[in-house]
């Protein structure tokens, strides 16, 4: 096994733990087709990973491997790309919310008024984030900022890069119980106020479409500071013409990104497109021949068929390591979503 090919993505099908416990190691897949090595190919554990397998509709065949083999395969669990962060609370916007806020808040002293309008006693916190988003999306904010000052705390949308204020007078109290609803709905630490924290949650619109969106907040002298991403899927199915280059760029886009190998490099200030922009530069590289990897802080949008991976700092995961195990999965085309460290 030491000196045999194995396949690094057929590790995925068992845990490293119970790999290592059952003395076992996936070393091909493909299609539904499985080859597993393990020292006794009888024994009580690695008859249950056959089962578990078989059960999943995998075609499996046993050979026979050393224990050095295997410590062999073992080692290269560190070369599996981490695994995308997932989703985790989830915002349920009613048919008649969404439908009231797309004819209400074509302006932005709309949304303003509508949050003036806040009585904590009849509308729960919950409603107010509803409002805040749903005004964010009418207006087709990339960005919700919320910065709390020295008596209140001001509210700001990103719209076409710039941003523009919609409240400088946002409660205090009611933005303490706001900041707890997003938390919970992130999965971030409630006691925590000193640290910055990143999470993500989703909007679920009436049309069954999702949204997702990505939290960010960091410590200030007045309080926590908060930014929501908002993250539109209709980004992932826009074409290199929709893009609204102008002719010479994008033909020269085109023979850059039609050249066997090469770099392009993208640069822009905040909500200028750039993450949209890569994806599509992605969407258009895509076939069945290549193998694209991203390594991205954090995965923006999630693409069918492209292997995307996430920075993960606490685990040693970062854009370095990142680089160095993703050129061990032989890819065709590397997506890396920051260069600002040596």
């Amino acid at each position: 096994l030491a000196k045999s090919p194995f396949e690094v993505d057929a590790l995925r099908l068992e845990p490293e733990d119970e790999a290592r416990s059952a003395k076992v190691a996936p070393i091909h897949a493909k299609g539904k087709r499985v080859t597993l090595a393990a020292i006794d190919g009888s024994a009580p554990a690695v008859k249950t990973i056959v089962q578990r397998l078989t059960d999943d509709g995998y075609a499996v065949e046993v050979v026979t491997g050393s224990l050095s083999g295997l410590s062999h395969l073992w080692e290269s669990y560190q070369y599996l790309p981490k695994e995308a962060v997932q989703i985790t609370g989830k915002v349920v916007i009613p048919g008649d919310e969404f439908v009231k806020a797309r004819a209400s808040f074509k302006v932005l002293g709309a949304v303003r008024d509508a949050l003036v309008a806040y009585d904590p006693k009849a509308t729960s916190i919950a409603e107010v984030l509803n409002e805040v988003m749903l005004g964010a999306l009418v207006q087709r904010a990339s960005d919700v900022h919320f910065e709390p000052g020295d008596k209140n705390v001001r509210l700001r949308y990103r719209i076409d890069g710039l941003l523009h204020d919609i409240m400088l007078d946002f409660r205090k109290e009611a933005y303490a119980r706001l900041l707890s609803r997003i938390k919970l709905l992130s999965k971030l630490k409630l006691n925590v106020t000193s640290e910055p924290q990143d999470g993500r949650f989703s909007l679920v619109l009436p049309e069954g479409k999702e949204i997702e969106i990505r939290v960010s907040i960091i410590p200030s002298e007045y309080g926590e500071t908060i930014v929501l991403r908002v993250l539109y899927q209709d980004a992932l199915t826009m074409s290199l013409d929709s893009l609204g280059l102008r002719a010479d760029d994008l033909a020269i886009l085109e023979e850059e990104l039609r050249a066997p190998n090469g770099m392009i490099l993208n640069t822009g200030p905040t909500g200028s497109g750039k993450t949209t922009t890569l994806y599509v530069f992605l969407r258009h590289k895509q076939s069945p021949e290549m193998k694209i990897i991203t390594i991205e802080d954090p995965i923006e949008y999630h693409l069918e068929g492209i292997e995307q991976t996430g920075v993960d700092r606490e685990a040693g995961y970062d854009f370095a390591s990142g680089l160095h195990s993703i050129m061990r999965q032989d890819p065709d085309v590397i997506l890396v979503g920051e260069i600002n460290d040596k």
